[in-house]
């Protein structure tokens, strides 16, 4: 099949993703902003950390004043799940897939894409199908740290502080 259909019968199941995942990124960059990490670093964890656990725990050690080692180590071993993941959803991939465009399949896997990933029933999946979940739930993170860093001015100091919370409230 063509890789741009493909592409965008990806995209379309993983709309609930980037639904849910807008308001949890926005409560990053409010958290972020309340803990006063500038704006670029906040959205380079989105865009290069990008994994939600892992961003909020990185947030609040930064204003701990944690080490960059004890930040790494931390979010090495939190997100240890993901290569795990990425090793399973590998094996449905169409074998003549490149190493260089798994690992790219790989960097957007989350728990919410493989969940969609792995219910598919097809036995091999195609790589531009699994690019078109990752990238839907990629943009819709980073698009909605973007807007809680430019909202966290404007909330009040109280309702800030609570953010930190919102990644539980994904989970759940």
């Amino acid at each position: 099949m063509n890789k741009g259909i493909e592409f965008k019968n990806g995209l379309k199941p993983a709309i609930p993703i980037g639904l849910g995942y807008v308001p949890i990124a926005i409560a990053f960059g409010i958290l972020s902003k309340a803990s006063d990490i500038p704006d670029d670093i906040s959205m380079m964890l989105s865009m290069i950390v990008y994994a939600g656990a892992s961003q909020f725990v990185g947030v609040n050690m930064i204003a701990m004043g944690a080490t960059a080692m004890e930040i790494v180590m931390t979010t090495f071993i939190l997100n240890f799940r993901h290569f795990l993941m990425s090793a399973s959803l590998s094996q449905r991939v169409d074998e003549r897939t490149s190493k260089r465009f798994l690992s790219l399949l790989a960097y957007g896997i989350t728990d919410e894409t493989f969940s969609l990933a792995s219910m598919m029933e097809e036995e091999k999946l195609s790589p531009y199908f699994l690019l078109g979940i990752n990238t839907m739930a990629f943009f819709s993170w980073n698009a909605g740290t973007c807007l809680g860093l430019l909202l966290g001015t404007a909330l009040p100091d109280t309702l800030q502080s609570i953010m930190g919370i919102a990644i539980y409230c994904m989970f759940i």
